[in-house]
């Protein structure tokens, strides 16, 4: 059962070089005692880096996260999806209205990205292709491979993604397994890097790893200019994400970030699959690496369980965080009535939130962190409410 309780960031930042901290694995975050219900220590302050920022980016933009998804929504406001029983359907906006896009043997989808408001492209594996991509127009009722080229018309293709007129992709595997990363246009086709495991696309930034080290690729520029950001060089990179300003990267023991404005880095509480989050205003989900979904403010850094379910992806649209399908066999300490396995569902954003935050005068200032009493003070004992539960959404 899940109970009130928060699970508070404990953040002890090192005052030194950026690039320098970013190369050498974090100090053991120091916190007071963890009892059963309740881990808290009290926030220590960053200060900013004299190194400035990793990349230039403005500090008030919001700026978006394009990565593979298995929810996608068009300028309509229709929702495209991945079906849990193979498939791919429509929800549309203005009514309760569903309809089946495409279903076949032998297929199993995994991610859909509205394109255009008739074209949407759908990630896939087969018998023949370990993972492939194909673009449906839904005007015309037609087909076609989402990149061009007789030389990837046999080849499997990864982690493919559009932005701006171009298509970005992962082709062509070597021995350990890492991808050459390609952008394709109308008009031609050119590798950006070699031994890439994954990669997503961020404000004019595409964020790729090669091994345990992450680096940026400004696109405006010409020819296209890499940067490298950091490296976890005594762990095994398990993933990374960008969420408000912060980069998110988890190692096989830990997740770590760093604030792209004030520099260094801080380990958080438990590790998260940092690649199966979304951001929902001032505040980022993620599933965590035993189970849960957890809520992270972009505010203060607190971190708090806010569901027992379990997913293997989440989604925010519209006010509601969308979770997808798990594996029972990814989560063997789990309960098995908390793991998402019949299709996708949703929570509310505001029920989620509502738990942890605390109930304010209507004519007070509005704030997302917990108070300093709250944050210093043990907590009391509290009693036991009935966990949230998600809605079934669509088939």
């Amino acid at each position: 059962m899940l109970k009130k309780s928060v699970v508070i960031l404990a953040v002890l930042s090192l005052i030194c070089s950026l690039f320098a901290s970013c190369k050498r694995e974090p100090t053991p975050v120091s916190s007071l005692p963890a009892t059963s219900n309740n881990v808290s220590s009290q926030i220590t302050s960053s200060e900013p880096s004299t190194s400035g920022s990793l990349i230039d980016i403005e500090p008030e933009k919001e700026y978006a996260l394009v990565r593979n998804s298995f929810l996608s929504q068009n300028q309509n406001g229709d929702l495209f999806y991945c079906g849990a029983s193979g498939g791919i359907y429509k929800q549309l906006a203005d009514s309760n209205g569903l309809s089946k896009i495409y279903s076949g043997n032998g297929y199993e989808f995994f991610s859909v990205d509205c394109i255009e408001e008739d074209r949407i492209c759908v990630g896939f594996k087969s018998d023949k292709f370990e993972s492939n991509y194909i673009i449906f127009n839904l005007k015309d009722k037609t087909v076609e491979p989402a990149v061009a080229g007789e030389e990837f018309k046999s080849t499997s293709i990864y982690s493919l993604l559009h932005y701006e007129g171009a298509t970005y992709f992962l082709a062509d595997p070597d021995r350990y397994n890492r991808y050459t990363l390609y952008k394709q246009t109308a008009e031609e086709t050119k590798e950006l890097a070699k031994g890439v495991n994954e990669f997503f696309i961020w404000g004019e930034n595409i964020f790729y790893n090669i091994g345990n080290e992450i680096y940026s690729l400004y696109l405006k520029s010409e020819p296209a200019k890499n940067e490298y950001i950091c490296s976890a060089e005594y762990s095994y990179l398990s993933g990374f994400t960008i969420t408000g300003n912060m980069l998110l990267y988890s190692t096989e023991n830990d997740t770590y970030f760093t604030n792209f404005v004030s520099g260094g880095y801080s380990k958080l509480p438990m590790r998260l699959n940092v690649w199966a989050g979304a951001k929902s205003g001032k505040w980022a989900f993620f599933c965590g690496t035993n189970g849960g979904i957890y809520a992270l403010s972009l505010e203060t850094g607190i971190l708090t369980k806010v569901s027992d379910y379990t997913a293997d992806g989440l989604e925010c649209i519209g006010g509601y965080l969308y979770l997808s399908p798990a594996k029972e066999t990814d989560y063997p300490k789990v309960d098995k009535s908390f793991i998402i396995s019949d299709g996708i569902y949703r929570f509310a954003v505001a029920d989620l939130l509502s738990q942890i935050e605390p109930e304010k005068d209507e004519n007070a200032d509005v704030s997302s962190s917990l108070s300093q009493s709250e944050l210093t003070s043990s907590s009391p004992a509290v009693e036991e409410v009935e966990p949230l539960k998600p809605e079934k959404f669509g088939r």
